[in-house]
């Protein structure tokens, strides 16, 4: 099981309009259920690394440098996503437990 510290947010919100000191954080959603995850980048500013997570919180797609002014919509249904400045040391099958 790996560990990630990372700030719950609203689906919502997400970075968009986030302050310099804010992007050294890594956020996580809680979708309440497994669904397809459409994002934008529309008010972000920096490229961030995307982790979706299925209702296990098993990591079930990873999309990496997503640019600034982009859509991204998965693959998989997913219930939780991780968003991060940072890459995270996680790769598909890993456990996922929030610190």
């Amino acid at each position: 099981m790996k560990r990630v510290k990372a700030v719950k947010m609203p689906a919502w919100l997400g970075f968009m309009f986030a302050s310099r000191k804010s992007i050294k954080k890594t956020i996580y959603f809680d979708l309440k259920k497994e669904k397809k995850v459409c994002l934008h980048m529309i008010f972000v500013f920096f490229p961030l690394n995307i982790y979706l997570l299925d209702k296990d919180k098993k990591v079930i797609e990873i999309k990496q440098d997503l640019k600034p002014l982009h859509f991204y919509t998965s693959f998989k249904k997913a219930q939780y996503v991780i968003e991060s400045p940072q890459k995270l040391n996680l790769r598909k099958g890993d456990r996922v437990t929030f610190i």
